[in-house]
């Protein structure tokens, strides 16, 4: 039977604290051993989430995974011997080793600097690759035998150990949930870690529909409030980043202080004079992404400044009975 395997390992990691950024919980009861995925602290202090799906499912959460730290995302399969390693240090892509005999024939795909081991790796299989007189595909071991050194983690072992099993906290779904975007990579590579380094914790992370876009809610308490930030993107004909953040009194009257949108709706009347603007040099897709995401950290930057102290920017619609004496109560610098 062929193996099919993806798997993130995470260096020096704390159980819980991932799993509260990927939003996961241990399913004790779990109903079957289907589509689900399986967690291992290693006893070298690395942390491995695997599954059976791609390793796109993992590749948009390696930067909530360990956003100050290592992490590896890897693949195998054994069916179109495709394998590879994407090494991400702080949130961002360091590094990526990859295989895929359609494109690189017998040899590797390596983008940035793998650590000098890869090297040694890399040799033998060349070698092998030189010395075989059969149909065997040697560099197809580089990706998954660097993993293996760095992490400690071998995929065909996977079947040993003391393994549990996860599923997706807020809603009940099992598993991550897959984000096809082009505009995700970019938001977890910039905005989200911008995000989680003021103290946000993230609380749902939903996949778009076709009636709806992708949406990600964070939460964090302070004094006797607790503020949340909602998060609403699609890079459909219509690229887009949209905050609204809200703020209660942490206490059983749940009393709403405040809540604010950026940017703020358009009215009818902007929509609909829009399409009769002088059309401007058109962009690339990719450009057109960099700029929403550009804007939306500026956006987040706004959002702090005004909850710290004030000073709302004009691109933030605010609301709420709190809105003409905010803050009420002083925040700490550290925030």
């Amino acid at each position: 039977m062929s193996m099919n395997l993806s798997w993130m390992a995470i260096e020096g990691a704390d159980e819980a604290a991932v799993l509260e950024r990927l939003n996961l919980e241990v399913d004790e009861a779990p109903e079957s051993d289907s589509e689900v995925y399986h967690l291992m602290q290693l006893p070298n202090g690395w942390l491995v989430i695997v599954s059976s799906e791609g390793r796109e499912v993992f590749e948009y959460r390696a930067p909530l995974a360990a956003p100050d730290g290592f992490t590896l995302v890897s693949e195998m399969s054994e069916t179109v011997m495709v394998s590879s390693t994407h090494a991400y240090r702080n949130g961002a892509l360091e590094w990526s080793v990859v295989h895929d005999p359609e494109v690189d024939g017998h040899d590797v795909r390596v983008t940035g600097t793998p650590p000098p081991i890869f090297s040694e790796i890399y040799d033998e299989l060349r070698a092998g690759q030189a010395a075989e007189t059969e149909q065997v595909d040697h560099l197809f071991d580089a990706a998954w035998r660097l993993s293996q050194a760095l992490s400690g983690f071998d995929p065909y072992d996977a079947g040993v150990g003391d393994w549990k099993t996860l599923r997706y906290r807020s809603t009940g779904r099992r598993g991550i949930p897959l984000q096809c975007s082009a505009l995700r990579p970019a938001m977890n590579s910039e905005l989200l870690p911008l995000i989680l380094s003021t103290g946000w914790l993230l609380q749902e992370d939903l996949e778009r529909t076709p009636k709806e876009p992708a949406w990600l809610q964070f939460k964090r308490r302070l004094y006797d409030r607790v503020e949340r930030l909602a998060i609403l993107f699609d890079d459909g004909e219509d690229i887009f980043i949209r905050f609204r953040f809200d703020v209660w009194e942490n206490s059983l009257a749940r009393k709403w202080l405040i809540s604010a949108d950026a940017p703020p709706p358009r009215p009818f009347w902007a929509r609909w004079i829009e399409p009769r603007k002088s059309a401007s040099p058109a962009k690339s897709r990719e450009e057109q992404i960099a700029e929403v995401v550009g804007q939306a950290c500026e956006d987040v930057v706004s959002i702090q400044k005004f909850l710290r102290g004030g000073g709302a920017d004009p691109r933030l619609k605010i609301g709420g009975v709190a809105r003409k004496t905010w803050p009420k109560l002083p925040l700490p610098r550290s925030m």
